[in-house]
């Protein structure tokens, strides 16, 4: 992190690490996203699960339940969209539609945690609004150099999964 923000990199520019691709913005604001991110984001319901991982991510999902329900606890899951999804607009407007529904790995998660109980929320919605709105202000959500965001980023996940804590039952054995 520190190395790609350092004022040479940045006075340099064009230098990137493999997979990085970038993108500009009206303001003449370059900005890096990993392409990679976009096949990711892209995939449907049916590809996640047949991905080698799915079968452990159920298994996760099964022992949090058995955990938190001994427990009398709650579970909350959220799915985190990557730069490339919320920025779909902007970088690839020929796929930027499909990258504003949900995608295969959240709608997939979102179904696992519905049929345990699992509060869920995905992140993207509101970080899309977000960032169209900063936007137009010449502001990023996402740190323009990596893959993270910045506080303004964290600010707008944190509102809405404070929004969706408020709304659970404040007792987990009444939501059963």
């Amino acid at each position: 992190s520190f190395r790609r923000r350092s004022p040479l990199s940045q006075f340099l520019g064009e230098w990137l690490e493999p997979g990085y691709s970038v993108a500009r913005s009206p303001h003449d604001r370059r900005f890096l996203y990993l392409e990679a991110y976009a096949d990711q984001a892209l995939l449907d319901t049916a590809a996640v699960e047949h991905h080698p991982n799915y079968p452990k991510l159920l298994r996760v999902f099964d022992e949090m339940a058995r955990f938190t329900r001994e427990r009398n606890l709650r579970v909350a899951v959220v799915s985190i969209p990557t730069k490339w999804e919320v920025y779909a607009w902007l970088i690839d407007p020929e796929r930027a539609a499909l990258a504003e529904a949900p995608s295969g790995f959240a709608s997939v998660v979102a179904a696992a945690s519905r049929s345990r109980n699992f509060a869920f929320l995905d992140l993207k919605p509101a970080l899309l609004v977000a960032a169209r709105e900063a936007w137009k202000r010449g502001e990023y959500l996402w740190w323009r150099d990596d893959t993270h965001w910045n506080g303004a980023g964290h600010a707008v996940a944190a509102n809405a999964v404070g929004e969706m804590l408020l709304r659970q039952p404040a007792n987990p054995a009444s939501s059963r």
